[in-house]
């Protein structure tokens, strides 16, 4: 069973590496 506690820590933790990875993209150009 999938604890939704666990999900929605997963989902923000993704969120967050995507934003640390734009910002990283736009701070080469």
């Amino acid at each position: 069973m999938f604890e939704p506690i666990l999900l929605s820590y997963s989902i923000s933790t993704i969120a967050v590496d995507c934003n640390a990875f734009s910002d990283l993209l736009h701070r080469q150009i």
